[in-house]
């Protein structure tokens, strides 16, 4: 169980190395975890409707609205756009990198992507 998260979510999961506040060069809590071997989800077939159920009702307890007493995170469900001097930094980071000009195609994309409607104004996790 994943407490905390959407009440309580079955789920196994790695536990976190090092979890720590924020500090001056980083304004968000931050977490280490233990690599997990396998593939990314996105990156193989689904094949077993079973695993998809699993999936889907994991996915469905997650998605909750936060408790009242979650950390406020003032980009978290803002439209992308706003994100845009953020991403821009980014880009610089990446900038003699291969994939950078793909990174720039597949930001601008996101951006231009109509925004989530549902839910506004609650913060969920």
């Amino acid at each position: 169980m994943v407490a905390g998260v959407g009440g309580a979510v079955a789920a196994a999961h790695a536990c976190p190395g090092a979890c720590r506040q924020t500090f001056g060069l980083f304004e968000h809590t931050w977490t280490i975890g233990r690599w997990v071997e396998g593939e990314p989800a996105d990156h193989v077939p689904v094949t077993r409707v079973d695993v998809a159920e699993v999936l889907a009702g994991f996915l469905g307890a997650l998605h909750v609205p936060a408790p009242a007493d979650a950390p406020a995170i003032p980009t978290r469900g803002i439209p992308l756009a706003g994100l845009q001097e953020e991403a821009e930094v980014g880009f610089e980071v990446i900038a003699d990198h291969a994939s950078a000009e793909g990174a720039r195609e597949v930001w601008q994309e996101a951006v231009a992507a109509p925004g989530w409607q549902g839910g506004a104004g609650v913060a969920a996790w």
